[in-house]
This record gives structure tokens, C-alpha cells and sequence, in this order.
């Protein structure tokens, strides 16, 4: 294993470097002060740490980023991750406090323990569909992911857990993004996006599809009419297209019931 590649000696555009930072991954520092991540497999564990890179472009087929690999650049600004990384190491970008742009990549698993903790220029952050675990404190001190966006959970397109360690969140923000119809839930109960998400800490969620539905302007949710008909099951299904049609049907199809004396 590599350790300290660059011992914390400043990249500068006019000193392009490039080597093995895995048993089958390579960096480049380009010009543009950009480190290009390329290969197969996992990035050492503390590679680049301690070091004065500003962005980091990790290219497809690059599998995993080990345990400390960017702690503490201080300098590092953005990070791109391709989709092929299924685990980002614990504290792999503890301490990067000009980290504003972080995108985890949709094929990411596992975000390790402390991952971006104390990464506190990050003001918002996207969850792939596609995690179950989020180790303990794995954002802890990210402060400003309190604002406007806070965490956006995408909602994968199948039941699946979602584990939050201990101390992952600090802060309370949080939505969805996309249109499954599926939910994060505690139990039975739902998780909605008036959550404070510092509440989910150290829980197993489960993803549902199973959404309570919002009856449209003078219909009842609580009458329900009798015979097969005009029996509809209070139930939006989920926040989908397909979903909206079927309740609209069931809508009116309760209208026109009521309007011809019933079924």
C-alpha cells in the first residue's frame, strides 16, 4: 500500500504528475490542477492526504476509495465520482473544508464511517438510490447542510434498508428526489420530508411503496361508497404519474357514482 503519495508537497500546474495510487489504479495531476483518477479497483488508503489538490475527477471502472484517501485537503473544492464506485473508505474526505461540490457516484453502496465529516463548506448533498449503509458520523460537522437543500434522498425503484449509523446528521434538512412512489419508513411510520433528519440517527429505515394519498377539493377520504363499482382504496399510488391517473379515476369514478344515485 501507498501511502502519502505526494507528502502534502503542493501540485502546481507547471509539475504534471502521474503514477499508481492502487494495485490496478492511476492519478494524473493535469494542468488545470485537476487529479484524474483512472484503472480498476480501490484507491489506496490515505493516497492522497494531507495534500494540496483542488479537483478530483475519479473515471469509470475505479471501484473504490480507501479509508482516509483525501483527508484533510484542505484545498479540495469538488469532487466528480463516476459510477462505478461501490464505497467510499471511512474518513475518506474527513476535513476537506473548502469541499463545496461533492457528487457521490450512483453505483456508491457504502459511505464509510466519518466519510465527510467536518466538511463544512458542503451545503447540500445527494444520496444515490442505490445506498444501504451510512456509517456513523459520516457527516457529522457538515453545519451548512442545514440551509436551502440540505440532504436529498433519491428513491430507488424497489423495498430495499437504508442503515444510518450513529451521529451521521447534524443537521435537519431533508428531502426526496425522483418518482417511484417509494418512501423511507421507521417501523410503520412514514418518513416525510418535514422530518428532522438528525432523528433518523443510528436507525434502519426500510424504502415502501406506500404513500398516503390527498383527495382532491370535495371529496371525503373518509366515505367511502359500497359495490365493486365505486370502491376505491384511499390509497395514492405513489408520487408517479401512473399514480395520479389511477386516483383521478377513482375520483371521478366516485363523482359520477354519487351523481346516478350510487352503484
Amino acid at each position: 500500500m501507498v501511502v502519502g503519495i505526494f507528502a502534502a508537497t503542493p501540485l502546481t500546474a507547471s509539475a504534471e504528475r502521474k503514477g499508481q495510487c492502487g494495485d490496478h489504479a492511476y492519478y494524473k495531476f493535469d494542468d488545470f490542477g485537476i487529479l484524474t483518477i483512472s484503472g480498476t479497483g480501490a484507491i489506496y488508503d490515505r493516497c492522497f492526504a494531507n495534500t494540496t489538490i483542488v479537483k478530483v475527477n475519479i473515471k469509470d471502472s475505479v471501484e473504490g476509495i480507501g479509508q482516509r484517501a483525501f483527508a484533510s485537503c484542505l484545498e479540495l473544492v469538488g469532487i466528480m465520482m463516476a459510477d462505478s464506485v461501490k464505497s467510499i473508505g471511512d474518513r475518506a474526505f474527513e476535513s476537506c473544508s473548502k469541499l463545496t461540490n461533492a457528487s457521490i457516484g450512483s453505483g456508491v453502496t457504502t459511505i464509510g464511517n466519518s466519510a465527510f465529516r467536518n466538511c463544512t463548506s458542503i451545503k447540500s448533498i445527494t444520496i444515490p438510490d442505490s445506498v444501504t449503509t451510512i456509517g456513523s458520523g459520516a457527516f457529522y460537522g457538515c453545519t451548512k447542510l442545514d440551509g436551502i437543500f440540505g440532504v436529498t434522498f433519491v428513491r430507488p425503484n424497489e423495498s430495499r434498508t437504508l442503515k444510518i449509523g450513529a451521529g451521521a446528521f447534524v443537521t435537519s434538512k431533508m428531502s426526496y428526489s425522483g418518482d417511484s412512489g417509494y418512501m423511507l419508513y421507521d417501523g410503520e411510520t412514514a418518513i416525510d420530508e418535514k422530518t428532522d433528519l438528525t432523528t433518523l440517527n443510528g436507525k434502519t429505515l426500510t424504502w415502501k411503496l406506500s404513500v398516503p394519498g390527498t383527495p382532491s377539493v370535495g371529496v371525503d377520504p373518509t366515505e367511502q361508497p359500497s359495490g365493486d363499482l365505486c370502491k376505491w382504496d384511499n390509497t395514492y399510488h405513489g408520487n408517479t404519474l401512473w399514480g395520479k391517473v389511477i386516483y383521478c379515476f377513482h375520483t371521478i369514478l366516485y363523482f359520477f357514482s354519487n351523481l346516478f344515485g350510487g352503484c
